[in-house]
């Protein structure tokens, strides 16, 4: 197993120091060593073009708007407190979550289901919700 790069010791630190959720670590954490892999170089010597360039490999990974938060936060958290360089990560805007809309059934629907209901009181029930 590779020896952690100073950064991303010095990341945890920043983490465990302010307190954070130990799975939220290792998240962060396991983010944070993808994203040196991918680099081949410590997190400290990338650029924004390097790290913009990371962010478009994960739009392009078959992970949902929640994931992508996790390394984006990972990101934010890495470069914003623990190297003091927001700068490399202030076009990062997270992704919205997806909240599908609740089904909504026209009004032949419920007047068909209400219809269906053979015992007047719960008409009456149905009627009410």
């Amino acid at each position: 197993m590779k020896a952690a790069s100073l950064s991303l010791s010095r990341l945890e630190g920043d983490l465990r120091m302010a307190d954070w959720a130990k799975g939220t670590i290792q998240q962060y954490l396991a983010s944070a060593r993808r994203f040196e892999a991918f680099l081949g170089m410590d997190v400290s010597e990338a650029g924004q073009k390097a790290i913009l360039h990371w962010v478009d490999h994960l739009q392009t990974q078959p992970i949902g708007p929640e994931r992508l938060r996790c390394h984006y936060s990972a990101l934010k958290f890495l470069y914003g407190r623990t190297l003091g360089q927001p700068e490399k990560v202030a076009f990062i805007s997270m992704p919205r979550k997806d909240s599908p809309l609740p089904t909504v059934l026209s009004p032949a629907e419920v007047l068909r289901a209400l219809g269906g209901s053979l015992v007047a009181r719960c008409r009456v029930f149905f009627a009410l919700i």
